[in-house]
């Protein structure tokens, strides 16, 4: 998850909410700044920077049940390419179910941005070349389209979906109930987004679910 804070902020929230495990990266200025935590569950760090944090989620046995990538996409239009790219490297060779999810800072069509300047129909099918090369489909969502906004509602009022989770079908396999909530913007200009096995969270009644 993208945070905008730095990484003693972060490690006192990882210990607030329990979680055993986890990276943390301060944020450079007002943006960037990323968190993935994780508890009861095998994870092997496969790769970071300041842009993902890449980890596989491992059997008892060592083996490879699943991947998963958090993302912060470069939000200037000169270094937009980097993100795809970084997604094709995580993608090459890869066999194993995979689910990439945070904020890509792009938008896959016109129906995902309200306000501002019309969106440039090539930076869109860049976003959507990355998904057919790496064979990543959109989860939806539950709640509000919009993920970001900026502006107040007297005409400057910009809203965008920039914020996602997109998987494998092999991934999906794993957790067909898998769904993704927006939750309403709160003292921050993006929403807080959750991704959870509905079934799992169903069946054990709050005592352990799959969570990012």
């Amino acid at each position: 998850m993208e945070t905008m804070i730095n990484a003693r902020a972060l490690e006192k929230i990882r210990n607030s909410c329990s979680y055993t495990s986890g990276l943390c990266l301060s944020s450079r200025g007002r943006s960037g700044g990323l968190g993935l935590w994780w508890k009861d569950i095998n994870v092997h760090l496969q790769s970071y920077d300041k842009n993902h944090i890449a980890i596989i989620v491992l059997r008892d046995d060592g083996e490879t049940m699943w991947k998963a990538v958090g993302v912060y996409g470069w939000p200037n239009l000169a270094n937009k390419h980097k993100t795809w790219s970084m997604m094709r490297t995580l993608c090459t060779y890869n066999h194993d179910p995979i689910i990439f999810f945070g904020d890509f800072n792009e938008i896959l069509c016109e129906s995902e941005k309200e306000g501002g300047a019309i969106k440039n129909e090539r930076q869109m099918d860049a976003f959507l070349s990355a998904l057919d090369d790496c064979a990543l489909n959109d989860m939806g969502f539950q709640g509000n389209v919009f993920t970001w906004q900026r502006g107040m509602g007297d005409g400057t009022l910009i809203r965008e979906r920039l914020d996602r989770a997109v998987a494998t079908v092999c991934w999906r396999g794993l957790f067909p109930n898998a769904e993704v909530r927006h939750f309403p913007i709160y003292s921050s200009d993006h929403c807080a987004i959750l991704i959870q096995d509905v079934a799992v969270v169903t069946r054990m009644s709050g005592k352990r679910s799959f969570k990012f």
